[in-house]
């Protein structure tokens, strides 16, 4: 289980050493972002050169007016609308129910029977050729 929490561990701290590497490595592209920024041309509107101006050319300009009849409009009827219902109300979730832990009973002693000793077994005899 050790070993288990050991290669963890390490491979948590590989983990970070190479982003702490690629945070040091970037360091100084951010500097020199801002470098450039602030050491960047201004804008300046005298540096602005003037660009031609459009001219407004409407679309049926020699077409003429007539008058048309407009119609009157239809009074407009109001459509009902549900009465505001009151707000719901808010969830307060019950109190957690804190359960009491358990008590502890140490285990009991047992008895321990030790085996007597038996004879040791015999080699079983080596069969001989008898041909």
């Amino acid at each position: 289980m050790t070993e288990a929490l050991l290669a963890a561990e390490r491979r948590r701290r590989n983990i970070r050493i190479v982003l702490f590497g690629v945070i040091l490595v970037t360091l100084p592209l951010y500097c020199l972002g801002f470098v450039l920024w602030a050491t960047g041309p201004q804008n300046r509107d005298d540096a602005i050169t003037p660009t031609a101006t459009a001219t407004l050319t409407p679309i049926g300009q020699d077409i003429s007016q007539t008058p048309t009849v407009t119609p009157i409009p239809v009074l407009a009827t109001a459509t009902p609308i549900s009465p505001i219902l009151p707000t719901p109300g808010q969830f307060n979730p019950p109190p957690p129910v804190v359960i009491p832990p358990t008590v502890f009973i140490p285990p009991t002693a047992t008895a321990v029977t030790i085996p007597t000793s038996t004879p040791a077994p015999t080699l079983t005899p080596i069969p001989t050729n008898t041909s």
